[in-house]
């Protein structure tokens, strides 16, 4: 699987108005750029992309920002990833309608469709709530994504591996 610049940043960029919404409040642009090592141009395009998509609202006026669209605990990362790259109908896999040559007598088909159904099965359980719970100072917790499946989910390490 590839994860691009855009769903990468656009990503970074969720997780900063994720905090921000934790601590009541909306951001510019600037302060997200700024946060994320990101120029204005481009943090104005990834959070267009993100309007768009319906997961951030702006305001303007004095009291005006971004900020999400709805709470960090009802915004997977599965909803993040579908809007950054485009939708469904633009994944890169055998999921996403489009025909290869070697389509119909492809024996890795069954594969991709595996893995790409697993990733978003990941994804759609991952919330940014999940990965902004400040610890304390510039600390965020590390999420054991393990533990938002029932158990067992799939095995860390192979039988016999130590």
């Amino acid at each position: 699987m590839r994860i691009s610049a855009v769903e990468e940043h656009g990503l970074r960029c969720l997780m900063a108005l994720a905090n921000a919404s934790c601590e009541d409040h909306s951001s510019t642009i600037s302060s997200i750029a700024a946060a994320e090592g990101l120029s204005v141009q481009y943090a104005a395009k990834l959070v267009s992309i993100l309007r768009r998509g319906k997961l951030v609202v702006s305001e303007r006026g004095v009291k005006g920002g971004i900020r999400l669209a709805r709470p960090p605990r009802d915004i997977t990362l599965e909803d993040a990833v579908l809007v950054l790259e485009g939708g469904p109908g633009k994944m890169r896999s055998c999921l996403s309608g489009t025909e290869c040559s070697r389509h119909a007598a492809c024996g890795l088909r069954n594969v991709w469709d595996t893995i790409t159904r697993l990733m978003f099965g990941v994804l759609s359980r991952v919330t940014l709530e999940n990965l902004v719970r400040v610890t304390g100072k510039d600390s965020v917790a590390q999420v054991d994504v393990f533990s938002l499946f029932p158990q067992p989910f799939i095995s860390a390490s192979k039988e016999g591996d130590s």
